[in-house]
C-alpha cells in the first residue's frame, strides 16, 4: 500500500475512532451498531516493512467502550472538581457589608464551613506549598485605615504567606491619638473608627473580628495578686517602662488580647477540625513594603521568626509560646518574677516551647514611628 494511502487510512481510523467515543458519550447502545456493521482493522508490519491487515469484529467496539469509560470519568472528576472550587472560590468572595456581619458567630461558622471543605480537597503537596496560617492581627488600629497601609496588610502579608491564610483580628479603635514617645517623634492622631475601618476590614476579611472601641477597665484583665515594680525589674535587668504602674496596664492588656486571639484560633481549630500549620502575630498598623517570606520557608527553618514584637511567625508545634506569659500571670501571687516586656515575654515563652527566638532583621516591614523626624502618618 502506498506510503500516502497508508497515513490516509490510519488517520480515518483514529477520527472513526474519536467520533465513535464521543457518540457513546451521548447514546450508549450506538456501541452495538458500530459493532454490528464494521470491524476494526489492526494494522501490523511484516519482516520486509509491507503493511497487512487483519479484522477483529471487537477490538473497535471494546476499545471505543474503554475509551468512552475513560472520557466519562474524566469529565465527571474534573466536574466534581471544578464545582467544589468555584464553591470555594465563591465562599472566598463572601465578604460582609458590614462591621456588624465581620462580627457575627454566622460569619465564623461560614469560615469553618470553608476551612472544611479546603481541607476535602487539598492535597498533601497543595498543602506544603500553601500551608494553612492563622494570622492575629492586634492592636490598635491606628493607621489601618489609610489604603496604603490596609491594601499592603493583604497583598504583602495576608496574601505572600499563603493562599490559605486565615485572618484573627482584635481591634483596638481607643488609643489612637497623638502617639507620644519622645525617641521616636509625635505622630498626629488619625481618625479611626468603624465606618473608616470598613474597607480595611473587608481587604483583610477576617474570619473572626473583636473591635474593641473603649478602653476596657484595668480589673477586667490585671491580675491584682500579682505585683509589678520597678526594684524588681532592676533586679532582674529587665526594661523599667512597663514596671511603671501607669504602664503596666498597657503592658498586660496587650498580653491579654493576644491570648484572646489566640483562644479565638483554637476554638476554630476545635470546630473546624483542624490544626493549623502555623500562627502569626501581627499588627495592623504595619506597612509591608515588599512581599513576605513565604509560610513554607519560614516553616522549613524550623525556628520563631520575629521582627522585633511587630512580625512573629510560630510554626503551630510552637505557637503556644505566644500564651506562656499569660498563663503565668494568671497564676501570679505575689512578685513578679517574670518578663517585664514583650519582646523578653516572646522569647522566653518559645524557648520554654523548645524553639530558637530568631530576630530577621531583614523582615521588609516598617511602622509608621519610623524616625524622629518622621511628622505625620499618612503617606
Amino acid at each position: 500500500m502506498p506510503q500516502d494511502s497508508q497515513r490516509q487510512f490510519q488517520s480515518f481510523l483514529l477520527a472513526a475512532a474519536l467520533a465513535t467515543a464521543c457518540l457513546l458519550l451521548v447514546e450508549p447502545n450506538v456501541g452495538s451498531w458500530v459493532e454490528e456493521n464494521y470491524s476494526a482493522v489492526t494494522l501490523t508490519k511484516t519482516n520486509n516493512n509491507d503493511t497487512q491487515f487483519s479484522h477483529d469484529p471487537a477490538s473497535f467496539h471494546e476499545r471505543a467502550e474503554e475509551e468512552s469509560r475513560s472520557q466519562k470519568w474524566k469529565i465527571g472528576k474534573h466536574e466534581e472538581t471544578d464545582q467544589n472550587h468555584k464553591r470555594e472560590m465563591e465562599m472566598k468572595r463572601a465578604r460582609p457589608a458590614s462591621i456588624a456581619d465581620y462580627t457575627s458567630e454566622d460569619h465564623v461558622q461560614k469560615a469553618v464551613k470553608r476551612a472544611k471543605l479546603l481541607l476535602q480537597n487539598i492535597s498533601s503537596d497543595e498543602r506544603k506549598r500553601d500551608p494553612l496560617v492563622a494570622v492575629c492581627m492586634i492592636g490598635n488600629a491606628r493607621t489601618m485605615s489609610i489604603g496604603s497601609v490596609y491594601r499592603r496588610l493583604q497583598k504583602n502579608l495576608v496574601e505572600a504567606l499563603s493562599e490559605n491564610t486565615f485572618v484573627f483580628a482584635h481591634l483596638k479603635t481607643w488609643d489612637t491619638d497623638v502617639k507620644k514617645q519622645d525617641q521616636f517623634g509625635n505622630f498626629p492622631p488619625i481618625p479611626v473608627n468603624s465606618s473608616s475601618l470598613l474597607k480595611a476590614i473587608r481587604a483583610i476579611n477576617p474570619v473572626y473580628l473583636k473591635l474593641e472601641t473603649s478602653r476596657p477597665k484595668d480589673e477586667s484583665f490585671m491580675n491584682p495578686h500579682c505585683q509589678f515594680t520597678e526594684e524588681n525589674a532592676k533586679a532582674l535587668r529587665q526594661p523599667l517602662l512597663f514596671a511603671n504602674p501607669e504602664n503596666t496596664p498597657r503592658f498586660v492588656g496587650q498580653m491579654h488580647t493576644l491570648n484572646q486571639c489566640y483562644e479565638s484560633v483554637m476554638s476554630f481549630e476545635r470546630s473546624a477540625n483542624v490544626t493549623f500549620d502555623a500562627v502569626v502575630k501581627a499588627r495592623p498598623d504595619t506597612v509591608y513594603f515588599f512581599r513576605s517570606f513565604p509560610a513554607q520557608e519560614l516553616i522549613l527553618r524550623d525556628l520563631v521568626t520575629h521582627f522585633s514584637d511587630i512580625f512573629i511567625f510560630a510554626a503551630r508545634r510552637y505557637s503556644d509560646g505566644f500564651t506562656r506569659w499569660w498563663k503565668n500571670y494568671t497564676s501570679c501571687s505575689g512578685l513578679w518574677n517574670g518578663p517585664y516586656s514583650p519582646e523578653i515575654a516572646f522569647s522566653l515563652g518559645f524557648q520554654e516551647m523548645g524553639a530558637f527566638y530568631y530576630y530577621d532583621r531583614k523582615t521588609p516591614i516598617s511602622i509608621r514611628r519610623a524616625s524622629k523626624s518622621e511628622t505625620s502618618a499618612i503617606w
